[in-house]
Order: structure tokens, then sequence, then C-alpha cells
């Protein structure tokens, strides 16, 4: 009996991570009712995809050339509407960089978000999986912040200290070193 309760608890994980750990239906967004006309790119509305599609490889230019090679290109999911982004649970975020994808949300329809993520998926690449445990927040949002061209003046806090204390590191060490000192931190 316990070793049939534990084969059904077992089959029934996959499902059960599905609906209780949103972020995961990344891994497969047409299963969420996505349009993936790319294998790095989804949309919710499949008239949006020249936009998404433009935007997306406006910003993985600006961070090729101001911060970064990223090896390869992350899925990146754009969602329109609210109820795309409750979809893969995103809460009040405008935007979220996974491990296994970006979502951009209504409000983040713009290439300073995209690049934003894009910088933190670089993050990911320079330092691993776990590099949000491993690193100073300052140093990640600060940077994501910075070199994004994010154009907001005021950023709630505790975002516009990291962007400064950032700003101030990154003047030290000289945007050759960015990588490399961010290692030793």
């Amino acid at each position: 009996m316990l070793k049939k309760g534990i084969i059904i608890l077992l089959l029934m994980l996959p499902l059960l991570t599905w609906f209780l750990f949103k972020p995961i239906r990344v891994l497969a967004p047409e299963l969420n009712g996505m349009t993936c006309p790319e294998q790095y790119l989804c949309v919710d509305d499949p008239r949006n995809v020249n936009r998404a599609k433009s935007l997306y490889e406006d910003a993985l230019l600006f961070v090729h050339e101001n911060v970064g090679v990223l090896n390869t290109k992350p899925m990146v999911i754009f969602c329109t509407a609210e109820i795309c982004s409750k979809a893969f649970g995103m809460g009040r975020r405008s935007a979220m960089q996974l491990p296994m994808g970006i979502v951009i949300g209504p409000r983040a329809w713009k290439e300073y978000y995209v690049s934003h993520e894009l910088i933190h998926q670089l993050q990911q690449q320079k330092f691993g999986v776990l590099y949000v445990f491993q690193k100073p927040k300052w140093y990640l949002e600060g940077m994501a912040y910075l070199l994004s061209d994010d154009p907001r003046l005021d950023l709630n806090e505790p975002l516009q200290k990291y962007r400064q204390e950032f700003k101030v590191w990154l003047s030290s060490v000289g945007k050759d070193n960015l990588w490399l000192a961010g290692e030793k931190l």
C-alpha cells in the first residue's frame, strides 16, 4: 500500500509542480497557450510577434555591445495581458528572469526592461545558476539597472541605492574589468 502511494505521488509530481510552481511553465510555454514562432520567443497574442521580435533583437544587440555577449539566446516570453503574467507566476513584477528563461509582462514592453533581464541572464552565464546567492544584491541589480540604460531617474529603494552603489564601484574598477572584478565579490 505504501509502495503504491509513493508511485502515485511520483507520477503526480510533475503535474503538481506545473500547478503549484508557475515559473516552471517557461519550459513549455505552448502548454500555457503561448504562440512560439521562434524557439527562443513566445507571445500570448500572435498579432504582437513582430513587435516582440524587434524588441528582443534590439535589446540583445544593446547588451552584446554594452555589457557582454550571451552564448545562447534565452527563451523570452512576452505577455500583453495580466492573465498571461499571472500564469507564469510573476505576481506584481513587471518582468522576471529565471534560470530557464525570461517573462516580460504587459508593463515591460520597453527595450531597457528586456535589456535588464538579459543582463541577469548574462550574470547567470558568467557566474552560474546560483549567482543570486553568491553576489551582492547591489552588484546584480545595480548592474542591471545602470547598464540597461534605464531612463528612470528615481527608482524605488533599495533599487536606487543599488544602482548608485554599482555606479561608484564600476567607476573604481573600470568597465573593462566588469566581470573579472565581479568574480571577486
